[in-house]
């Protein structure tokens, strides 16, 4: 007997159930493809990677903030009555020039940056150029070379330059007063050229001494050098005039506050009472 057979014995029952229980009835299975299952794995497996090999996210890089600009000013701060330095006053020579105990006083130049506070004679007679344009440079050169130079340094001030080319060139007055006038008649004054060529050395020396020299018994001291060390060949007397001298000449031309240091220093040198 058929299983339809006996269900409608039975009798009653559902024409679906007789259906379904019919062995004629295909049931079908659904099958997934492989392929599909292993692209979703595929997919999963690279989201998984990529989630894990994604960088952290690094925090923000605080700037900071650019400092404040500070403004100079441009013009200098305003001062109430500046000190304004003295400006010390030229030397004037005096026009008298007192001459005692057989000396020969003139004022010094105080201070030591003047060249003439440390020369025995004028500027005019160190400038040897006019003896230059009458010997010629190249003789010129040599003698001062070979000869000036090999001097010590006292022996140099000894004499006046121009004197010392006109002995050692026999250089005679009238060539040097015509090259003077070629020259414009400015390198050497009439009196300067007639002194150079007295016959008494003593004479030359007194005649273009420096004015801010001391001549005393045929020689010349300046201040520099008499209160730079003390010399036993002039009186005390001569020098307590040079130094009273010296001390009146600062005060007229109103450099005694600077001097008087250096005055009082020598008179101290040579037991002078201050």
């Amino acid at each position: 007997m058929k299983v339809k057979d006996l269900l409608f014995a039975i009798g009653n029952v559902s024409p679906e159930y007789i259906e379904d229980a019919s062995p004629d009835k295909e049931i079908t299975v659904r099958r997934v493809s492989v392929k599909w299952v292993s692209l979703a794995a595929c997919l999963c497996l690279v989201t998984i990677i990529g989630i894990l090999a994604y960088p952290k996210a690094k925090p923000p890089i605080e700037v900071p903030p650019e400092p404040p600009v500070i403004e100079t000013p441009t013009d200098p701060p305003i001062v109430e009555n500046p000190i304004v330095p003295e400006i010390e006053k030229p030397y004037t020579p005096p026009e008298n020039t007192p001459v005692s105990s057989g000396a020969d006083i003139t004022p010094p130049a105080i201070g030591g940056s003047d060249p003439t506070f440390s020369r025995k004679y004028i500027d005019e007679v160190y400038n040897i150029y006019i003896c230059d344009e009458i010997v010629g440079r190249e003789a010129s050169d040599k003698w001062v070379n070979e000869v000036f130079l090999k001097l010590s340094p006292e022996e140099q001030e000894a004499l006046p330059n121009v004197y010392m080319m006109i002995v050692a060139f026999d250089i005679s007055k009238e060539a040097l007063e015509r090259k003077n006038k070629e020259l414009g008649g400015d390198e050497l004054q009439q009196s300067t050229i007639d002194a150079l060529y007295l016959e008494d050395v003593k004479e030359i020396k007194r005649a273009l001494k420096n004015p801010l020299a001391l001549y005393y018994d045929g020689e010349i001291y300046t201040f520099d050098e008499l209160r730079a060390k003390r010399n036993e060949d002039i009186p005390s007397d001569v020098l307590s005039e040079y130094f009273d001298f010296i001390e009146s000449v600062s005060e007229e031309n109103g450099t005694l506050k600077y001097d008087l240091e250096l005055i009082d220093g020598a008179r101290a040198l040579y037991g002078i009472k201050i």
